[in-house]
């Protein structure tokens, strides 16, 4: 499992929308908590952060019989021309299909530890992340390779207006003093 660093076209559809999730305008929603584990095992952390779902994810929590993504926001109209253009501009990754996309932003936290480890679905796909923002106290990508071992995990310290896809288990360093806001799209 590694990253793989994508260019960003940085087109005016890239900068209008990155000024508008920015904002003060943005809607932003409040999810208590990151991932639906229960499991605190002390080495770490889940964080409530702000979400904007636009492509709600298949088979997930209690909507266990929809076997498809559902578009959950009217701005998924304004996202799509980024997707198309990112993939368009990187030729290297394929993508069939988009399963999620939504946009998070994680208030700083001040608890060292990482968040839990997990895959966005259930099944096997690839994560796409556009980093909308610089944090240069946290903010993290941790991709794990089979196992959970935290000291052969790689990571990605991103800058602002980079994107990475990968595959498999990952998690997060959360930022201690700037807020953390990306774009994550999963694809097969």
């Amino acid at each position: 499992m590694t990253f793989t660093q994508l260019r960003n076209p940085k087109t005016k559809v890239y900068e209008e929308l990155k000024q508008f999730i920015l904002s003060a305008d943005f809607p932003w929603y409040w999810n208590p908590k990151a991932t639906p584990h229960d499991v605190d095992t002390g080495q770490y952390q889940d964080v409530p952060f702000y979400s904007h779902v636009f492509l709600a994810r298949p088979r997930w929590k209690s909507i266990a019989d929809r076997l498809y993504p559902m578009q959950q926001s009217m701005l998924l109209d304004n996202f799509w021309p980024l997707l198309d253009e990112i993939v368009a501009y990187n030729p290297s990754i394929n993508v069939n299909s988009f399963m999620r996309i939504n946009a998070n932003c994680v208030m700083p936290q001040q608890d060292p530890r990482v968040t839990i480890p997990h895959h966005d679905h259930q099944f096997e796909h690839h994560n796409l992340i556009v980093y909308f923002n610089e944090c240069n106290d946290g903010g993290k990508t941790i991709l794990f390779d089979s196992s959970e071992d935290l000291e052969k995990a790689q990571r990605y310290y991103p800058k602002e207006d980079d994107i990475v896809t990968f595959k498999g288990l990952h998690c997060m360093n959360p930022p201690k003093n700037d807020r953390r806001v990306i774009l994550v799209a999963t694809y097969i």
